[in-house]
């Protein structure tokens, strides 16, 4: 325990048993069973070194932006902490003002991003047939000549999206 209420726990990196998804049932059975908040932090395996101090500080600091989710881990809060570097860019902006101005931008984006840009699938989770998907993403990439069906696209659109939610 590190204060009263925060403490940590150092796992060997063979035979981890513990997932994200084991130690979210965990934080809601507590929550709901026994009234008590908890959340996690899952961080990296690192190696006994010089860095180890540096790296779990950078964990933690990593971990401070979101105290909304349950279980938290290293690649969930990562790429909101990169869009917060883009709050200069002006092209992550330009991309941002589109979210203005269309609201169905963002949904798309974020569902095409969670789906790995498979088009079936993100059509189904919007409720949207394929061919209005695919339309919605052409119209894009006209307006903005950024492809959403490269991954160097679909990373920087979410990224832009991450930073417009950051700054609304």
């Amino acid at each position: 325990m590190l204060t009263e209420d925060y403490g940590i726990l150092i796992e060997k990196i063979a035979g981890s048993l513990l997932g994200e998804d084991e130690l979210d049932a965990i934080a809601t059975t507590l929550e709901s069973d026994f009234y008590i908040q908890v959340h996690f932090f899952m961080g990296l395996f690192h190696e006994k070194n010089a860095l180890l101090r540096d790296l779990f500080a950078e964990e933690q600091r990593l971990f401070r932006q979101n105290s909304n989710q349950l279980v938290q881990t290293v690649e969930s809060n990562c790429l909101p902490m990169i869009a917060a570097q883009l709050t200069n860019s002006l092209l992550a902006q330009e991309i941002s003002r589109l979210f203005e101005k269309d609201e169905t931008w963002k949904p798309l984006i974020k569902a095409l991003w969670e789906n790995q840009g498979n088009l079936s699938m993100t059509a189904k989770a919007l409720f949207m047939h394929r061919n209005t998907m695919q339309y919605r993403i052409d119209k894009f990439q006209e307006l903005t000549n950024l492809s959403l069906r490269k991954t160097d696209g679909l990373l920087f659109a979410y990224l832009s999206c991450l930073l417009f939610e950051t700054t609304e």
